[in-house]
């Protein structure tokens, strides 16, 4: 019963804030006028008028809806923990995307330099340390810089597909998933533009 309390709360408040205003009304407007007779459908305007009551009510019962779920004990959702854990998990899909380049360039025989081995990973590990880095990648003029570009991009892509994963297992909403998507988009835009 005590693992339950918490499902039951939310219950209470998605029952009591159920939509049954719009409802109400189209259904109440859906009765015809007349019958077929000619007649005049007996009782509409009563109905008309007991269902704007209703919605009247359920409007009013609305503003009830934020004390019953802070008396409730109801928390809100943590979108930014949500936000961090996620950019955590990213990180970690792109670490293990670096490794796996790395792993099939030596296999390729020509190995990734090391100088942009180590700035990629130190990049996706301060993530991972929570350290907020704002910084777009500058990417010097340096010979290693399409493989840089490159990896940079794969490893984007792996943070693209593990988000997505993300959001289909986890069940994770459309608000704190798209700001995500947003910024790792535009970063795999800033490296492409980088692409000789």
């Amino acid at each position: 019963l005590e693992d339950r309390r918490p499902l039951l709360r939310g219950a209470v408040i998605v029952s009591w804030a159920g939509a049954r205003g719009p409802v109400s009304a189209l259904a109440a407007f859906s009765i015809p006028l007349l019958l077929r007779p000619g007649d005049p459908t007996p009782f509409r305007d009563v109905i008309l008028a007991t269902t704007f009551c209703v919605i009247v009510i359920s409007v009013l019962l609305s503003m009830t809806i934020a004390p019953l779920a802070r008396r409730l004990h109801v928390a809100a959702d943590d979108d930014e923990e949500l936000a961090r854990r996620i950019d955590e998990k990213l990180a970690r899909a792109a670490l293990d995307r670096l490794a796996d380049i790395e792993t099939q360039m030596d296999a390729d025989g020509s190995p990734l330099p090391m100088a942009v081995a180590d700035r990629l990973r130190t990049e996706a590990e301060s993530r991972l340390a929570h350290s907020e880095s704002d910084d777009d990648p500058e990417v010097d003029a340096m010979h290693d810089h399409d493989v840089l570009v490159v990896t940079a991009r794969a490893m984007v892509r792996a943070e693209q597909e593990a988000l997505l994963r993300l959001r289909r297992e986890e069940a994770i909403p459309e608000s704190v998933v798209r700001p995500i998507l947003r910024k790792l988009d535009v970063r795999d835009e800033a490296l492409r533009t980088l692409e000789n």
